[in-house]
């Protein structure tokens, strides 16, 4: 393979390896002369202040769609991050934006994902910009593991002895596991909800700010324990596209300020066949009924954790007590129980 970069990217692209297309993009964000990245790799919130390409701008409001809490806006350049209390998410979620931007700033690059169909560009440019943020907070020479099979309890310490944040140890992890090896790495909170997720293979990861209730299980057995919990995962995974597998194990560890959990998530046996199951749900309203798939356009209700009925919008927490008709017991709407409209019997 030759050193033009145009070459490389496409190879790169070609063979799916989207950690190398982040490399690439790495050097020639280095050539470009921006930024100091080793500066950014230190602070990248001080350092891409010395910048006048894009505005870097808080919202308390967080993304949907995106894998961290921020988004780009290409017009007028914006990075938009969602501030948490722990200042290395952020400092990932601001890498991630900017390896956005930075895809766009390269046009042997723009030039091959652009191409691609609609759904797999946005696919592979999410990656990208994940693989683009763990580079330059965790660079090859500064590894605080090396490659091997996935281990809760191994991500875990080496999160505890490195400033890199939880989502760039999970993203080298995965970049370094076996190609024989198949899970999905996850940060969780106390709760058992997904706030990160990469898979090493085809895998669906599971769904992000959702509590999965094998994970929430199995939290709950290392914070009465030593820190540690594995076993069989009940009622499996459920991807954000909607599709379920039962037969998983996970191995969870707790991280060293006890705030979040690393999830190792496998199948039972490792050459099982892929399970994965269509999940459909009932809208728990009587007056609908109606049957729904839960895929990445369904909202997921932040109080129950369920979704939301695509025709009614009706969860699964507990309805409001509505006045029915005292002669055909139907539920009135809330213009007829005010009057302003007259009920008819069917």
């Amino acid at each position: 393979m030759t050193n033009d970069p145009t070459s490389r990217l496409a190879h790169h692209l070609q063979s799916g390896d989207l950690r190398e297309i982040a490399v690439v993009l790495v050097e020639l964000e280095r050539e470009r002369g921006v930024v100091s990245f080793s500066e950014l790799s230190d602070d990248p919130f001080a350092a891409l202040e010395t910048q006048n390409e894009f505005a870097v701008e808080y919202t308390d409001v967080a993304p949907d769609g995106c894998s961290v809490f921020g988004y780009y806006r290409a017009s007028p350049p914006t990075i938009y991050v969602h501030p948490s209390v722990m200042g290395e998410r952020d400092n990932f979620t601001l890498l991630h934006e900017y390896g956005h931007h930075v895809q766009r700033q390269h046009m042997q690059w723009a030039d091959l994902w652009l191409s691609l169909p609609d759904w797999e560009s946005a696919r592979v440019n999410e990656a990208v910009a994940d693989s683009f943020a763990a580079e330059v907070l965790m660079p090859e020479d500064r590894m605080p593991f090396s490659a091997g099979p996935l281990h809760a309890r191994a991500i875990r310490d080496a999160h505890s002895g490195s400033r890199a944040s939880r989502q760039a140890l999970v993203m080298r992890a995965v970049e370094l596991a076996p190609g024989s090896e198949r899970a999905v790495v996850a940060i969780t909170d106390l709760d058992g909800r997904v706030t990160f997720a990469r898979s090493t293979c085809d895998e669906p990861a599971p769904r992000r700010g959702a509590i999965q209730p094998g994970l929430k299980v199995l939290v709950e057995q290392a914070l009465q324990g030593d820190g540690f919990a594995s076993g069989a995962m009940r009622d499996g995974i459920v991807a954000a596209s909607g599709w379920a597998r039962e037969d998983m194990i996970a191995e969870v560890a707790l991280d060293h300020l006890g705030r979040y959990a690393f999830a190792v998530i496998r199948p039972e046996t490792r050459y099982s066949l892929q399970r994965w199951e269509k999940v459909l749900h009932e809208c728990p309203n009587p007056a609908c009924e109606a049957v729904f798939e839960a895929g990445d356009s369904v909202t997921m209700c932040g109080r129950c954790e369920q979704p939301k009925c695509r025709e009614c919008g009706t969860c699964s927490c507990e309805r409001a007590q509505y006045r029915r008709c005292p002669d055909c017991n139907m539920e009135l709407s809330v213009a007829e129980s005010s009057g302003a409209v007259k009920h008819e019997c069917w």
